[in-house]
């Protein structure tokens, strides 16, 4: 016996797009309270009779005016998000796991003050001895930093002093000058 023939699954069709209903589905699932509304139309007033009269109630979930289509196209989904993930990876040091930080992005969903604060600390971050020490190796991964809201925290920015710099002498011996070439005028 096939789902569909078992009542499991309710098919219809809208504008020629097939879809599918699982009339139970919200009593066995708990989608997440921050998830965005259904992108998929609801079914055809028939559909919902036929499932009625098979003795099964159905709750909708709410609709919105998207394709199907559009459900793969991540700009539609959110329009707000046009060219700013690429924003944030342009700026970010370290390039792994990029499916996995665009859905980091994706579910921040940041406006347009929010990208700045992000991209801003981001530069600041750079500046940090813990992304400088041993070639960058302490860089989170891009997810990683985005789920963990780093550009909140309070970064220690180390400012080097000039005895932290070598002297004019010692670069020009390093460089092969002679003690000769430092004593001239």
């Amino acid at each position: 016996m096939s789902l569909h023939a078992g009542t499991f699954i309710y098919k219809y069709q809208v504008d020629g797009q097939d879809y599918g209903i699982v009339p139970k589905f919200g009593d066995h699932q708990s989608p997440h309270p921050h998830e965005a509304g259904s992108k998929i139309p609801n079914p055809p007033e028939e559909v919902l009779k036929e499932i009625q009269c098979h003795g099964k109630s159905i709750t909708l979930p709410e609709m919105s005016v998207t394709s199907p289509s559009d459900i793969r196209n991540p700009d539609i989904r959110n329009p707000s998000s046009n060219g700013m993930f690429d924003m944030f990876w342009n700026e970010y040091p370290k390039k792994k796991s990029k499916p996995d930080a665009e859905r980091a992005f994706q579910k921040l969903n940041p406006d347009e003050s929010l990208l700045k604060k992000i991209l801003s600390a981001i530069e600041r971050a750079k500046k940090s001895q813990d992304w400088l020490k041993d070639n960058g190796q302490y860089i989170p991964f891009p997810a990683t930093w985005l789920n963990g809201r780093r550009w909140e925290d309070e970064l220690t920015i180390e400012h080097k002093t000039e005895s932290d710099y070598p002297s004019c002498e010692k670069v020009m011996r390093d460089q092969g000058f002679s003690k000769e070439d430092l004593d001239r005028p």
